[in-house]
């Protein structure tokens, strides 16, 4: 750790500065710069031969902004940090910044102040650059030929002059700004350009082949001027006034945002990569989806169509197709969907059967007269009728009993009495809805009661954390604010391991839940916390079966 003492004259008359600024001792304000450094700062703080070569002054602006106050202007004496390569002033409520006696300096962080202009024509090494969060109208880059990333977001910019064409820049944030044009010209080394939220009516690219995140969202836009982008994989254009969209400029295409903006028609034939598409809140009355089999997740809720081919979506596991003009959908070239949504529409027919995994399918005014859900086992959510008004469901007599709008609910108390003499699928339902603090006993009451079902018993166990109780060997050494959660996760344990579980009409799957956080499925099996102790046990292996295979 470096010592105050040894820094040189020049380098601790500015810490002292700091130090009056913020109304603290000298050496409690270095032993703060200094600990932010070791718990993992970006910038930190750092001394070489007696000098800075990076400083942090981000863990003092509590600090310094109650010890100076809103109206005071504060402008930090940088002069004679000479050789400084790093600066993070982010926070501080600074309202000046002067640059020039920084001629080494390749990083500088000064984001969230209250700067209302920034000259950095005396740092031409300045590589990284955020000056994200202030109040800068006019941001001049072409002087600083080095830089590779810069953050301007969030301030009030109209003019953005940026760094040569020639520069190795790969990252450009300038969102949420006042800018009306936005021209790269050619940048081989741009990878990632965020200008959301502007007020851009023209946006031109010229040869930009590394780039592959392209955000362009909620500005005035009525065309995209562009050349080829083969490596665009995610391209943001929701929000503007586009009335054509020409997407053969992006064959790597995996992601597209385009809702809420005038597109009549959308060919994806160009971009056979496509995995999720949002096109809502446009006036589609085409969408070819022809070569798009990897699609995931199709947005297409709001606009005109009155036909969907889904052939050859084999892998579509979400559509909302909603409020359109559709009076039919064939489901068979999407066998795998999980989640459909089709309400409002013109359907006169519809025979979900075609994707027997469906979870979630909402298909409420509609003219439909019968709908036949026999045929989907997995089905979890059903929204069929819109008050008194719905067709006529043919269900198997569990999905009678499961999904709440074929059965005549009532209030389902939480009682030791009143769990008792609930039913199976009463059981699960306040199992599925449980939350608050009181949840885990409540749970443990559900676990032990008779006609707990052996699915919904599996659906609390894994949604309770068992790995995280893996770090206690028995009950003993469990905190007593965990003792609930341990009893909950051993009764179901027990309870399966000697079969107690009789009833066997819910189906869940640990390592494909598509029920409880996503119809995507999620594998509770895997143990992904962040921080793991080690395990003092291990889970049953009859635990990782699902509840038809035990």
């Amino acid at each position: 750790m470096a010592d105050l003492a040894q820094l040189s004259s020049t380098d601790r008359g500015f810490l002292t500065w700091v130090a009056g600024m913020a109304r603290e001792p000298l050496d409690e304000v270095w032993d703060r710069l200094l600990s932010a450094s070791s718990s993992g700062s970006e910038v930190g703080t750092s001394v070489v031969d007696g000098h800075l070569v990076s400083l942090d002054l981000s863990p003092l602006n509590l600090a310094l902004r109650w010890a100076v106050g809103e109206e005071r202007r504060i402008s930090p004496p940088l002069g004679g940090l000479d050789r400084l390569r790093a600066l993070d002033v982010s926070g501080l409520g600074l309202n000046a910044l002067d640059m020039a006696s920084l001629p080494a300096l390749e990083e500088l962080r000064c984001a969230d102040n209250r700067l209302q202009e920034l000259d950095l024509t005396a740092n031409r090494v300045l590589r990284r650059l955020d000056c994200s969060g202030n109040e800068l109208m006019v941001l001049d880059l072409r002087d600083n030929v080095a830089l590779e990333e810069v953050v301007c977001a969030g301030n009030g910019l109209g003019v953005l002059v940026l760094p040569p064409e020639s520069g190795p820049m790969r990252q450009l944030d300038c969102s949420r700004n006042q800018l009306m044009v936005l021209e790269l010209g050619d940048r081989p080394s741009i990878e990632v350009v965020r200008a959301f939220r502007n007020a851009l009516v023209r946006f031109q690219a010229g040869a930009v082949d590394a780039l592959r995140e392209l955000d362009l969202g909620r500005n005035d836009l009525s065309e995209l001027a562009c050349g080829a982008m083969p490596a665009v994989a995610e391209l943001s254009l929701g929000r503007n006034q586009l009335s054509e969209l020409d997407l053969a400029p992006f064959p790597a295409l995996r992601v597209l945002r385009c809702h809420k903006n005038w597109l009549a028609q959308l060919d994806l034939r160009p971009c056979p990569d496509l995995r999720f598409l949002d096109a809502h809140g446009n006036q589609l009355e085409s969408v070819v989806l022809e070569g798009c089999g990897a699609l995931e997740e199709l947005q297409i809720s709001e606009n005109r169509l009155r036909e969907l081919p889904l052939d050859g979506l084999s892998h579509l596991l979400i559509l909302n197709a909603s409020h359109n003009d559709l009076t039919s959908l064939a489901l068979d070239g999407a066998p795998d969907l999980a989640q459909l949504d089709v309400s409002q529409a013109a359907l006169r027919s519809l025979d979900p059967s075609s994707a027997p995994r469906l979870v979630d399918l909402r298909c409420d005014r509609n003219p439909l007269e019968q709908l036949d859900i026999t045929g989907n086992p997995d089905l979890v959510r059903l929204r069929t009728r819109d008050g008194d008004t719905g067709p006529v469901v043919e269900a198997t007599p569990v999905q009678r009993r499961l999904l709440g709008e074929l059965r005549a609910v009532h209030a389902l108390g939480s009682s030791a009495t009143e769990i008792e003499q609930m039913d199976v699928f009463e059981l699960h339902e306040l199992a599925v809805t449980m939350e608050g603090r009181d949840a885990e006993e409540r749970l443990l009451r559900i676990v032990r009661a008779p006609d707990c079902d052996l699915g919904t018993a599996l659906m609390i166990y894994w949604t309770s954390s068992p790995h995280y109780y893996l770090r206690y060997a028995d009950r003993e050494e469990v905190t007593d604010y965990e003792r609930l959660g341990w009893d909950l996760l051993a009764t179901v344990e027990q309870r399966v391991a000697d079969g107690s579980y009789t009833h066997r009409q819910i189906r869940f799957d640990p390592r494909d839940d598509r029920q409880t956080r996503s119809v995507r499925g999620v594998d509770w099996t895997v143990d992904d916390r962040i921080v793991r102790v080690p395990a003092q046990r291990s889970i049953p292996e009859v635990m990782f079966r699902p509840s038809w295979a035990l």
